[in-house]
């Protein structure tokens, strides 16, 4: 609408200018130059100097010809550039929220987790200490099995730091992109002010210096346009590479949890096992008992046995 109404004002101050210049043709020769057609034709009458007045209607239309091309690519530069630009940092800024979301939700679940697997640990470490009755071996096993486990619980958390260390690290960039998109952003509104002026300013006759601020403007607003999109792939790929990092974290950490329930099952087996050994020993000991109070009852009697008849033949050696 503005460029509409920029147009019709330029065409009013050309044909303004042109009716002055054979108001001063009239007056000074009285015989004019050129009259001015409504369907935007410029005729030259009948005079002396012909060839001047076309030089300037030539003139005249090349620069109103370079004000309507200037006119079109203000244009276009306000229907594609600018909102594909605004298009572009608001979809940067919903990834960088989306991603910040999810890595601090998948962090959250991966600190729950290694809380969950410590807490499993100490349980089972203080039911091993508080059981008395299992033998050395299957302690000493436990124990470098529970060893194992917290070195890779340790090596779990280091990883956890690591990955917190470069989220902090993809945060700092993410809101030093983010500045750069603010700038970004001052600069296209400092260049859409510049567009208005230029289209408010456009009344006047575009002089060469202006068109080439207009080609720097829209060079550095491509410029500007591909360091985001190179911005925004960066971001994208970095994405991609801590997803990758934090699937390949939870696959270890379910490869972990899995050794711990097998390890945790081991460790319950040879429990059962023990209290097994100790119940059959229980059972040895009752029946070695058992078959040693036999055999001294058996000694006993046989030694009463012989006393009697001892005592039987005393007794018959001393009535003979």
């Amino acid at each position: 609408m503005r460029l509409v109404i920029s147009v019709s004002i330029i065409r009013c101050y050309t044909f303004v200018l042109l009716v002055l210049i054979n108001i001063i043709a009239l007056l000074s020769c009285n015989k004019p130059y050129f009259f001015f057609c409504f369907k935007g034709e410029f005729k030259p009458a009948l005079g002396g100097e012909e060839s001047e007045i076309q030089i300037i209607l030539v003139r005249l239309q090349s620069k109103e010809s370079e004000n309507g091309s200037l006119e079109c690519r203000l244009n276009v530069l306000e229907q594609n550039t600018v909102p594909s630009l605004r298009k572009a940092l608001k979809e940067i800024a919903m990834e960088k929220d989306a991603a910040v979301v999810s890595r601090v939700g998948v962090t959250s679940f991966a600190e729950e987790d290694a809380a969950s697997l410590r807490a499993e640990l100490n349980s089972t470490q203080q039911q091993t200490m508080g059981s008395s009755f299992v033998p050395s071996s299957p302690d000493q096993v436990l124990e470098k099995e529970m060893a194992n486990l917290k070195l890779e619980l340790q090596k779990e958390s280091m990883l956890r730091q690591q990955e917190q260390q470069r989220l902090a690290e993809e945060q700092t960039r993410v809101a030093s992109l983010m500045s750069e998109n603010q700038e970004l952003v001052l600069k296209i509104s400092v260049l859409s002010s510049g567009a208005s002026e230029v289209s408010e300013s456009s009344q006047k006759v575009f002089s060469v210096e202006d068109k080439e601020v207009l080609e720097k403007q829209l060079h550095d607003m491509a410029v500007a346009l591909e360091r985001l999109e190179s911005s925004r792939q960066k971001l994208l790929m970095e994405i991609d590479n801590q997803s990758y990092e934090i699937e390949k974290l939870f696959e270890e950490n379910s490869n972990l949890s899995a050794s711990y329930q097998e390890s945790i099952n081991i460790s319950k087996q040879w429990e059962s096992q023990v209290k097994e050994c100790l119940k059959q020993n229980v059972e040895l000991r009752e029946a070695l008992d058992k078959l040693r109070t036999e055999s001294l009852s058996a000694q006993v009697l046989q030694l009463s046995t012989q006393l009697q008849q001892t005592t039987q033949a005393f007794n018959g050696h001393m009535r003979v």
